[in-house]
Order: C-alpha cells, then structure tokens, then sequence
C-alpha cells in the first residue's frame, strides 16, 4: 500500500502494516486480543485479556508483543493499564511499562518506591487493557 503527497517517491508513505499478535506470559499463560498498526517506524498496540496465574509472586509480565523499540530512542513506552480485579497497592492507578520485550506493570505514589506488579495482585476474575506507542527499531 502507497499513500502519495508528493510528487516524488520520497513522499510516499509506504510502510504500513496492522494485525494482531498473541500475548504470553511469564508465568502460567495469557487469554486475550492483540492489535497492532506500524506506520513507518511508529507502533502503537493494545491488548485486552488475562492472566492464568493469579497467586505467584513473580512479577506479572506479558511477553510476545510484535515490535523492539528503538534503541536510542533513550525512552522506554510507557502506558496507562486498565482493568477490573486488580488490586490497589499505593491507592494509586496501575501503569505499564514496555522494555526487552515485555510489558510490566507498576504503581508509584509520590516520595514512595516503585512498586511491580506481581502475579498474586490479580484477582481470580480479571481482565486487563493497555495500549503502548512508541518508535520501532
């Protein structure tokens, strides 16, 4: 597919690709809907779905998404996670993190560490949604 704005072919936008992916996870497996789009070298994807082990106490990591950030980028995507049957750890809203290619979940109240998401936070019926955008290697 070729979208022309020019008149040279240096004006053209020629790298356009949309799919879906399947998510797992670090521990036990992941149930759920992947959707990607990548125009040129920028991703955005989403997910929505759960997570099998809900009692370890590993961090929860959901693996397989379609694309490696830019190394130099310097700026690791970052993303808002929504979701029910999660329980609060700071009374503060969940938020994710994209890097080697896995996405992690953490909260943070202010003057108080990081704190990870672990498996165990997900109650027996869940479900999570993320969407992460960032530039692609």
């Amino acid at each position: 597919m070729a979208i022309y704005f020019g008149t040279s072919t240096s004006d053209n936008l020629d790298d356009y690709e949309e799919g879906t992916w399947t998510a797992g996870a670090t521990s036990g497996s992941a149930n759920g809907n992947g959707h990607y789009v990548k125009v040129g070298n920028m991703v955005t994807f989403s997910w929505i779905g759960s997570l099998t082990d809900t009692s370890s106490n590993s961090m929860a990591a959901i693996t397989g998404a379609p694309f490696a950030v830019h190394t130099g980028s310097q700026i690791y995507p970052q993303s808002a996670l929504r979701g029910l049957g999660i329980s609060q750890v700071n009374s503060r809203d969940w938020c994710g993190n994209y890097d080697a290619g896995n996405c992690t979940f953490g909260q943070q109240a202010p003057n108080v560490s990081w704190t990870m998401m672990y498996y165990h936070h997900l109650g027996s019926t869940h479900a999570l949604i993320f969407n992460f955008t960032f530039r692609s290697a």
